[in-house]
């Protein structure tokens, strides 16, 4: 038997957000992800319970990243800026 395969919970969420990405939200399950990191799944579930706790984590990631967007498009005009509000 081999060694056992680890993943970071950021590694896992790296590979769901590229799916997410090409692929689109509703495609991503853990045999995918498992597939892009070279793995079987069992890694994967040592991080997350279930599909839905990845996805919300992936959410989470989704939400941080358009936050650092909008907060970069801040033009310091606050006219310019009220539609990234």
């Amino acid at each position: 038997m081999g060694p056992k395969v680890k993943f970071t919970r950021e590694q896992i969420i790296d590979a769901a957000f590229e799916i997410a990405r090409t692929e689109g939200i509703d495609n991503i399950t853990m045999r995918k992800i498992a597939e892009k990191m070279g793995s079987s799944v069992a890694p994967i579930y040592v991080n997350f319970k279930n599909v839905d706790e990845l996805n919300e984590a992936l959410i989470e990631r989704i939400i941080s990243i358009s936050h650092q967007f909008l907060a970069e498009e801040n033009t310091g005009n606050p006219f310019r800026d009220i539609g990234n509000a």
